[in-house]
This record gives C-alpha cells, sequence and structure tokens, in this order.
C-alpha cells in the first residue's frame, strides 16, 4: 500500500497542469518574441541583455 501511495505521487508529481503548461508556453511566446523584437530593432542591445540575464541569474537564483 505505502508503495502505491508513493508510485500515485511521483506519477502526480511529473504532471503538469493546464495552468502550469499555459503560464509555460506564455512565457517561451514572449521570450521568443522579445528576442526576435531587440533582434530586429535593437541588435546592438542584445548582447548586454543576455549579460544582465545571466547576472541575475546568479544573483537572485545562484546559477547562470
Amino acid at each position: 500500500m505505502i508503495r502505491l501511495a508513493i508510485e500515485h505521487f511521483v506519477a502526480g508529481a511529473k504532471r503538469v497542469d493546464d495552468s502550469q503548461l499555459r503560464h509555460m508556453r506564455v512565457t517561451e511566446y514572449t521570450q521568443i518574441a522579445l528576442d526576435a523584437i531587440i533582434r530586429e530593432n535593437h541588435p546592438e542591445l542584445r548582447d548586454h541583455l543576455i549579460a544582465q540575464t545571466d547576472l541575475r541569474m546568479e544573483q537572485y537564483h545562484g546559477t547562470r
């Protein structure tokens, strides 16, 4: 019974609900759209923005 409970928990933990899936999709779309706009209208800023992103990832999330 414990084994079944653990399997059920693990299977549930791996699933992404509709709200999370929508959030991930919107986030990816936004990133792609912003990158396209920056590449087209402000290509000179792209390297700086990526460098700032790396710094903030390290500062706020401890990773790059």
